[in-house]
């Protein structure tokens, strides 16, 4: 807000994880769990009442909840595309930041296309401009 207000100019936004779409995901990788429902309340006086209305899960709920996450787009190291890759032309390299420790060696790589098949997170684009 000060930079907006003493006319400066403002930061640039920070670069966005692409997220995959459903159609994208292997849905059927993953084991299908019920969502978690948080509880409504409905106060009888709202006038001065602060309290949430919606009441916060319980730590193992949470837990379970965030088990739910497919990493839309991101790699979780399931290690799919490096066993299926005909080349060996993928390896884990912990130097990556995370989310993106799978690495692929290009002059292996014949283009099969296997392991944007496999990844069940829609992690491997295979574009043309790639």
């Amino acid at each position: 807000m000060e930079l907006l207000f003493a006319g400066k100019p403002l930061p640039g936004r920070p670069d966005r994880v692409r997220v995959a779409d459903y159609q994208r995901l292997k849905s059927d990788y993953f084991v299908e769990k019920p969502q978690a429902k948080r509880t409504i309340v409905h106060p009888d006086v709202v006038v001065n009442d602060w309290k949430e209305t919606l009441e916060a899960l319980a730590q193992g709920d949470v837990t379970t909840e965030a088990d739910r996450c497919m990493s839309c787009g991101l790699c979780f190291e399931c290690n799919q595309c490096m066993l299926f890759c005909p080349q060996d032309a993928i390896t884990k390299f912990r130097g990556n930041p995370e989310g993106q420790v799978m690495y692929t060696y290009y002059e292996q790589c014949v283009g099969c296309h296997i392991c944007s098949e496999i990844c069940p997170t829609g992690y491997i684009d295979m574009a043309m401009d790639h």
